[in-house]
């Protein structure tokens, strides 16, 4: 690894994210907040917004400066809306810790430390981790040209973009017609020995009935795919399956109703538990027997990733993108086709008729996704990046 800047100890590098707890990125930036080297590297954090309990979730050594704190009115929010405000925060913000690199991640937040950087000087990593595609067709609105047009000035002024899979990384160059030598491929960073912790006190399921146990985690809402997943159980009840099951739902979001409804109508609800969210759900993700990813999109599923360190056997839609390549093309674990409840349906069936064939593969799955994804080779790939941008800055 390159070295340091020259003439300073270490890199000051300043992590921007509108909060520390809500989802996969969340948990990515208090993982690399954890994980950065400190010999190379100090670490700031800047928040869109504050949160309770802030010193749980990183470590004692980072300095922290929120723009808008939990208790406050939201007055100053709204001001931040039209991005100056808080770009003129993050400038002065950056200039007084003497920020030498800025890394932010999604591209909500991408939008609002874009300016920042302008304004600073200082050259900025910004991460990109779902589909482009998807993003602007559903989830960007309204006004997706916009949108569009600001998202690539902001892409393109980075130093550099990275993106957490390699379909993800082609995706972001086409889609923001970005140079490729620009747009790096980081791995996501999975904590194999917490998650192996948690999965030998796992005694969270209760196994009395004598149930299969699958389990689904991530934010309730379309692009996820629970829908999908919940016809594939009605499905098979259809088809005169009587063999035990329950499905547990992990996340909360703005489907849950519609879910919950979708459940009760197709006469599965007592084969369906809505948990919410759920603090550690490796607690769970352990005790269960096959984890289904149902997703119409990903970027790199971090609850793909790690089931697969939790050693549960996973069902995963083909989509685009990332598990694929998790999966090594299907031989880790079972591809099916996206949107298709019948292939759903087909899959958890096999799985009931021979599950050991499938726990067969966990072991393989484990260290195919470790090589790429712990902490201590992950990181790296990130720091060099971080380093090369602040050098070139």
């Amino acid at each position: 690894m390159s070295g340091t800047i020259e003439g300073q100890q270490r890199v000051r590098v300043m992590v921007v994210s509108h909060a520390l707890t809500g989802g996969g990125a969340e948990t990515q930036i208090r993982a690399i907040l954890r994980h950065l080297d400190r010999s190379l590297f100090e670490p700031f954090l800047y928040l869109f917004r504050g949160e309770e309990k802030l010193g749980e979730l990183i470590p004692d050594d980072i300095s922290v400066d929120v723009f808008c704190g939990p208790g406050s009115s939201g007055r100053r929010w709204r001001r931040g809306v039209s991005r100056f405000t808080l770009a003129r925060d993050l400038a002065a913000t950056c200039r007084r810790h003497r920020i030498d690199v800025l890394y932010d991640r999604l591209i909500n937040t991408t939008l609002q430390t874009a300016p920042a950087t302008w304004l600073s000087g200082i050259p900025r990593v910004s991460a990109y981790s779902s589909n482009p595609d998807a993003d602007f067709a559903s989830r960007l609105k309204p006004f997706p040209r916009v949108q569009r047009y600001a998202a690539r000035k902001a892409y393109h002024s980075a130093a550099t973009v990275t993106a957490n899979s390699e379909c993800l990384r082609r995706k972001v160059i086409e889609f923001f017609d970005l140079p490729p030598d620009r747009v790096v491929n980081t791995p996501n960073l999975i904590d194999f020995a917490q998650i192996q912790a948690s999965v030998e006190s796992a005694d969270e399921i209760d196994r009395s009935d004598g149930a299969t146990h699958l389990i689904c985690v991530g934010r309730l809402r379309s692009e996820k795919g629970q829908r999908d997943l919940l016809h594939a159980l009605a499905l098979l009840r259809t088809r005169g399956d009587q063999r035990p099951m329950r499905l547990h739902l992990l996340g909360n979001g703005p489907d849950e109703a519609d879910l919950r409804r979708i459940a009760s109508a197709e006469q599965i609800d007592d084969r369906v538990e809505f948990h919410g969210h759920v603090e550690n759900p490796f607690e769970i993700l352990g005790s269960a027997d096959l984890f289904i990813l149902p997703s119409l999109d990903e970027g790199s599923p971090n609850a793909l990733l790690e089931a697969i360190a939790a050693g549960v056997p996973v069902i995963a839609t083909d989509c685009p993108c990332g598990p694929a390549e998790i999966l090594d093309n299907g031989r880790l674990g079972r591809l099916v086709p996206v949107g298709s409840p019948v292939a759903i349906a087909d899959a958890i069936s096999d799985y009931l008729d021979d599950p050991q064939s499938w726990r067969s593969r966990t072991d393989a799955a484990r260290t195919f996704v470790e090589q790429r994804h712990t902490p201590r080779h992950a990181i790296r790939v990130l720091e060099e990046v971080l380093l090369d941008a602040a050098n070139r800055g």
